[in-house]
């Protein structure tokens, strides 16, 4: 009986220890909210557990890219949008109409586009934490040059208004205070013949245009041209020319611009403009014709060409890295040019950045999803973005003297240019195509986020069953198990003080 009293003892002590493991185990799952404190534990349900774990971890790393990212979008959005509005601002103030100068030697709106190229530059040199925004790959290194260098130059190194001015010399064939401006045209009459000729080789002045050709209404006057190297372009007048008829040719300028030029003859050079006097001598026609030509040429070259210089200059300095130079005639120095070079020794380059071959975009991107990739890049020298600070700086650059006839139809032409190299095709202006494609990468990233988040919750749900408990449903086993133990207790303290005489 003592032997049967022992095992049955050992036996209750060891379902005890059991239920006491039990116990502790649903106490450490109400505790912790774990079913188990180790995969072993779980069962069948580890590889579940496992497998939703680390894509749980993996849409964690991404929320945590895409985070990093939402600032960067934040910045840039609200730099291209100010970049924008910088844009639109000047076309609205660029008014080929409002040409009144009330600073010196510049309009109110030369001034405000001038402190808009100041602020463009800071804006181009934005930055999150010593990272550039617009420097491409190179984003420790800032990518636009100081404003104040960009335009007057530093040290050795010439600015955009001294390029500026010696474009225009060049293309001009002199400065606007000289009394006669040719475009780079050599103009002669010899006898009954008055003719043009390029005298700035492919690069500089008026270009006769051979597309467009020459005309005359008149059966007494022949044009010959353009043709030749350089192109010539002739009127010859054989005869009497009757009122009336007229002479056209057309000119390009180095913007790409073209203009036509029609002269009419006319009894008197007091019956209206773009006239030539006729005359029974035809050699004093053909003379007559060339003074009329000359006239046209150098009103002309002193409002659209000069126009078309500055525009040009804009190109030659922030379109080319290097930039490009006049190279100075060895005999007739600027105003005799007729080739341009690229300098990086005496000129300021204005950008400073990562200049590859990769798309802008793709010089900073950031892996969102399996597979998902976003790219939000860009370079201060873009098309769109550059063409803004261009077009600032050559409408600001340039000084009109109020005693000058032309300034007036100068500063139309420039305020023409000047709003239509602003325009994109949609009609807006042109940095709102990039913040366009920034903000499509950044609607992709929000609704990427918001994806994770709806499948983290999912994962949750799937981890809460194979890992977490439900309370109720332990609460309830602890109680059973808690109820079995204390009857447990009570059999053991009984068994233990069974012997013959108390069962007797």
């Amino acid at each position: 009986m003592t032997v049967n009293s022992v095992t049955q003892t050992s036996i209750n002590t060891d379902r005890m220890l059991s239920l006491r493991s039990q116990l502790d185990n649903l106490q450490r799952q109400l505790g912790t909210g774990m079913r188990a404190d180790n995969y072993a534990d779980l069962g069948s349900s580890r590889s579940t557990s496992l497998t939703f774990r680390a894509e749980r971890a993996a849409l964690d790393g991404f929320q945590a890219a895409i985070e990093r990212t939402e600032v960067t979008f934040s910045l840039m959005s609200k730099t291209l949008e100010r970049l924008d509005e910088i844009a639109s601002d000047m076309k609205g103030d660029a008014l080929p109409t409002s040409f009144v100068i009330q600073n010196g030697d510049r309009t109110t709106a030369q001034v405000s586009a001038e402190y808009r190229f100041y602020e463009t530059v800071t804006l181009l040199n934005s930055d999150i934490e010593g990272q550039y925004l617009f420097s491409g790959l190179s984003t420790d290194t800032e990518p636009v040059a100081p404003a104040a260098d960009i335009m007057e130059g530093a040290g050795a190194r010439d600015g955009f208004k001294q390029v500026l001015d010696e474009r225009q010399e060049a293309d001009l064939g002199g400065s606007l205070s000289d009394p006669l401006l040719t475009g780079r045209l050599d103009l002669a009459t010899v006898g009954t013949t008055t003719s043009l000729t390029e005298a700035g080789g492919d690069v500089f002045g008026f270009q006769l245009d051979t597309v467009a050709g020459a005309s005359s209404s008149s059966p007494s006057i022949t044009t010959t041209g353009p043709a030749g190297a350089p192109e010539a372009l002739s009127f010859d007048v054989t005869g009497a020319v009757d009122v009336g008829e007229t002479v056209r040719f057309a000119v390009t300028m180095p913007d790409g611009t073209r203009e036509d030029i029609t002269l009419t003859a006319a009894n008197s050079w007091e019956d209206g403009e773009n006239v030539f006097q006729v005359d029974a001598n035809p050699a004093a026609t053909a003379a007559n014709l060339g003074v009329a030509i000359r006239d046209a040429i150098d009103h002309l070259a002193r409002t659209d060409l000069a126009a078309s210089s500055a525009v040009r200059a804009g190109q030659d300095f922030f379109d080319n890295n290097p930039p490009l130079r006049v190279v100075p005639d060895a005999l007739n120095g600027i105003a005799g040019a007729t080739s341009t070079v690229a300098d990086a020794t005496n000129t300021v380059i204005w950008y400073q950045g990562e200049d590859g071959p990769l798309d802008a975009r793709l010089t900073n991107t950031t892996r969102v999803d399996d597979g998902v990739q976003v790219a939000y890049g860009a370079r201060a020298n873009e098309e769109a973005l550059r063409t803004t600070l261009r077009e600032l700086a050559v409408f600001s650059a340039q000084s009109f003297d109020v005693d000058d006839p032309s300034a007036a139809d100068r500063y139309t032409q420039v305020a023409g240019r000047t709003r239509e190299n602003l325009d994109d095709p949609s009609g807006g202006t042109l940095p709102r195509s990039v913040a366009l494609e920034v903000g499509t990468a950044s609607t992709l990233v929000e609704a990427t986020k918001e994806r994770h988040i709806a499948t983290r919750a999912v994962f949750n749900d799937i981890l809460a069953g194979t890992d977490g408990i439900t309370q109720e449903e332990v609460a309830a086993k602890l109680l059973n198990i808690q109820t079995r133990l204390e009857a447990s207790y009570s059999v053991t303290a009984l068994l233990r003080d069974l012997s013959l005489v108390n069962y007797l």
